[in-house]
């Protein structure tokens, strides 16, 4: 039996300017909302960021709890 990889991950909201540039200087556009997944695997220690655009905290959340991940508040 293989062992399950456990992801976990936070979800952030990105703050953009009126242009669609975070304050670090990479831009995204404008348009809906923004969020920052951040993702670890305990299983090969990797981490990795995701972006997703949607109206609420709450729906990214549930989008990734879909998954299976864990979801870090």
């Amino acid at each position: 039996m293989e062992m399950e990889k456990v992801i976990y991950c936070k979800v952030v909201r990105e703050t953009l300017d009126r242009q669609g540039y975070t304050q670090t200087g990479r831009y995204f556009g404008v348009g809906g909302r923004l969020f920052r997944v951040e993702q670890w695997c305990n299983e090969t220690g990797e981490y990795e960021e995701d972006y997703v655009r949607s109206g609420d905290y709450q729906s990214v959340r549930a989008q990734y709890k879909a998954k299976g991940w864990k979801v870090l508040r």
